[in-house]
């Protein structure tokens, strides 16, 4: 382990932690600029001022001098920052730094959590720039915030803000993690597995490996770094923490249905190969988000999983003797431990296993509990007996494996089920349930073949339609899930068409489909106009492909034509833009895009954006809704902490409606003093931060949108006013959008009570 000297910024080795800890160091976390001093740097500049007889330090980055002075300052003599203290260039280095990263920052004396784009008078519950600071987006920065036991939160100009203990309030609010947690009053160990990953759901890194590397300490294990594995990272971690945790709630990941008669109900299942749903292990940790009230609580977990046994008529829970191979699993039949063992075959689980044997349903019960709202359940994980690797030479048909397949109602929907009393009984015609004790294999994760480019099953150059190569992932970064039709036979020319389902992973109730195909009016067939249009889908629904007979519009669904000629990388092709209503508080715009294949202009890529618009600001919808609301004296309720999973982002779109769009991208505000953006990615072209201006750089008198800083504390106009301000305008289009405004009041206004949105950073989603 290297270590900074606070007076030179000088790297000293030290053989191990412990040897630095009795030493004492402080350590440095931070998030990363485009250049950084490096240990190759920092080497080079002891050599230099070596013959000068100068102090390295006066040399440095300044932001290694600002840490070596604060830390010495504070009466440390070492200092660890990974920039300059890694050796890079060292593989084995890298690799030995990252396992041990998480030992670096508990055993640090102090944590300084330097936030670059937070001024010291920005700290403010009522103030929007702490919590949007990008330290707290980032992945790495988890552990760097849980491990120490004293971590200072620093602003931009190196003074201190405060210690995650005076903040955890505000600290938890931001991140998720509990203020008890924060406060050391309690240990993260003691919090579930699915708690702790759903810390990280909404945190980003550069790499996709990183997203695993970043969480080995969380969980106590450590395997080796392969830079270039990608996603496989992830479920590397996952197989690792099986062998060292017994903690089921690893695989209580996704969507949750709430309880329902399974014994009364005709479900939909779908069997893609490529539905990331129908494993055991996650694909990213995004699909924790809604995890964190899942306990791991075998004990009472059984007390629930026996009662449900008894009011299903079965009395007891029996237990498998063997498989049908006995020789598979170990003669345990005795034990009623749940345990789960990675082998070549899939995951071999023994549980205990639900069948509904009248209605072919089969679900695997986890001894963990969903607690929400004034339930507590345990976890049912639906399974489906698939034998679609029969013909593969590396899996043993002759062995049961069992996919987990999400179960699909009109009214809901979930790769998992709440178990509980009624929701497993049978229906009271004697339909034949039983629950025993057994050994399953369980499908872990995607075949090699699965892992290909998502695209439609025709690949031929004459198909009509092809996905964008990056579109998976893209949709995936903004919380959404693409699912492709299934029975899609080849050839395909377009007719019948096909749908393809868009499912919100982070807000559950986004979903729509993309409809596709080609006009069968032509003559010949096959060749006529390319069509699409976007429909609402229900979260319990799935879209199939050959549903409708060229059931589109040609007026409206026509994609417009684009030039043959037109370069692919350098046109922005045909585009349609669709929106979706969201109980009258948001829209939900969604662009596609349609660009010919450079090798074949008669079939188009396809692109698909998202992005979700609230209406008004925040103080606007405040004030309209405290104006109005019928109960004037009740508790004020701060829709800022209500309205999304990330209601701080702010992305002003249209000063005419001073409208927000929340998303998952940050957008910071300029770097006033150094000029330039302490986003990762920076607005949106097209964006506007602040009010238009004119030539002369005043506001525009006509801008009726105000920046976040302006419109605080500020209250709006009242509806005369801004009627009087739309008449005097003169627009038939600004009328209109009045009337609708008030109407959209009066609507919300009779919702007040009931309408229930999610906001990030409680344990639980409302």
């Amino acid at each position: 382990m290297w270590l900074l000297s606070t007076a030179r910024a000088e790297l000293h080795f030290f053989p191990t932690v412990e040897r630095a800890r009795q030493a004492g160091y402080a350590i440095l976390s931070h998030v990363w600029d485009e250049h950084e001093q490096s240990f190759q740097d920092t080497a080079a500049l002891r050599a230099q001022c070596a013959d000068t007889g100068s102090n390295p330090r006066d040399f440095s980055s300044p932001k290694v001098q600002a840490a070596c002075m604060l830390a010495e300052r504070h009466g440390f003599s070492w200092l660890w920052i990974d920039t300059c203290c890694i050796d890079k260039m060292s593989s084995a280095e890298l690799s030995e730094a990252i396992n041990a990263m998480y030992a670096y920052y508990a055993h640090a004396a102090v944590c300084y959590a330097y936030l670059r784009d937070v001024r010291r008078t920005d700290v403010n519950v009522n103030d929007l720039t702490f919590d949007r600071s990008r330290w707290f987006t980032r992945g790495w920065t988890l552990q760097e915030l849980v491990a120490p036991e004293e971590v200072v939160f620093l602003s931009r100009e190196w003074e201190v803000v405060g210690t995650k203990a005076d903040l955890a309030a505000l600290v938890a609010w931001i991140t998720g993690i509990p203020a008890p947690v924060l406060r050391l009053e309690e240990r993260i160990w003691d919090r579930s597995v699915a708690q702790r990953m759903s810390w990280a759901a909404r945190r980003e890194t550069t790499r996709p490996e990183d997203e695993a590397y970043c969480l080995m300490g969380l969980f106590s294990v450590n395997m080796p770094v392969l830079y270039g594995e990608g996603r496989n990272a992830f479920l590397r971690l996952q197989e690792e923490i099986m062998r060292v945790h017994a903690d089921a709630t690893l695989f209580a990941w996704g969507d949750v249905a709430e309880p329902v008669d399974l014994a009364k109900q005709n479900l939909q299942q779908q069997k893609t190969i490529d539905n990331p749903d129908g494993y055991l292990l996650a694909p990213s940790p995004r699909l924790y988000s809604r995890a964190s009230n899942v306990v791991f609580a075998p004990g009472r977990a059984q007390e629930i999983i026996d009662r449900l046994v008894r009011e299903s008529g079965v009395g007891s829970i029996e237990s498998q003797q063997a498989l049908e191979r006995p020789s598979a699993a170990p003669a345990t039949s005795s034990s009623h431990h749940t345990t789960f063992a990675v082998t070549p075959y899939g995951v071999l689980a023994h549980l205990p296993v639900l069948e509904l044997v009248s209605r072919n349903h089969t679900v695997a019960v986890l001894p963990v509990l969903y607690e929400y709202a004034d339930r507590c359940s345990v976890l049912g994980l639906p399974l489906s007996h698939w034998h679609s690797f029969s013909d593969d030479a590396v899996h043993d048909s002759t062995l049961p494996l069992y996919f987990c397949c999400p179960l699909r109602l009109a009214s809901a929907s979930g790769r998992l089920w709440e178990l509980g009393g009624a929701a497993a009984a049978a229906d009271g015609t004697n339909s034949l349930v039983t629950c025993q004790w057994k050994h399953i294999y369980l499908a872990d994760r995607p075949p090699p073949t699965a892992l290909r480019t998502c695209q439609l099953s025709d690949r031929r150059m004459s198909a009509p339609f092809r996905l964008k190569q990056t579109l998976v992932e893209e949709l995936e970064k903004k919380g959404f899930r693409l699912s492709l039709p299934a029975g899609l036979e080849a050839p395909w020319d377009g007719d019948p068409p096909v749908s393809l389902g868009v499912y919100g992973v982070d807000d559950p109730a986004v979903n729509f489909a993309v409809h596709l195909g080609r006009c069968a009016m032509s003559a010949v067939p096959g060749t006529g106009a390319h069509w699409a249009y976007v429909t609402e889908l229900q979260r319990g629904s799935l879209p199939y492909s050959g549903l409708r007979v060229d059931d589109h519009d040609c007026l409206d669904d026509h994609i417009p034509g684009v030039r043959e000629d037109e370069d692919e990388d350098d046109g922005d092709g045909a585009t349609r833009t669709f929106e979706l209503c969201d109980s009258g508080l948001s829209v939900v715009q969604i662009t596609l895009t349609f660009v010919p294949w450079a090798l074949s202009s008669s079939t188009y890529v396809v692109d698909i954006d998202v992005e979700r618009r609230y209406l008004l600001s925040v103080e606007a919808l405040n004030h309209e809704l405290f104006a109005r609301a019928d109960e004037r004296e009740a508790s004020p309720i701060s829709w800022s902490d209500r309205l999304s999973d990330d209601a701080s982002i702010w992305n002003w779109t249209d000063p005419d409606e001073a409208a927000f769009a929340i998303g998952p991208q940050l957008s910071q505000e300029t770097d006033d003093q150094e000029g330039d953006d302490v986003s990762e990615t920076g607005p949106r072209e097209g964006d506007a931060a602040e009010p238009y201006e004119n030539e002369a750089g005043e506001p525009d008198e006509e801008d009726v949108g105000e920046s976040p800083e302006d419109d605080a504390g500020e209250p709006h106009e009242d509806d005369a006013e801004q009627d009087k301000l739309v008449l005097e305008r003169g627009s038939e289009q600004a009328m209109q959008e009045s009337s609708r405004r008030r109407k959209f009041w009066d609507s919300l206004t009779t919702r007040f009570k009931t309408v229930r949105v999610s906001f990030y950073g409680q344990n639980g989603r409302s």
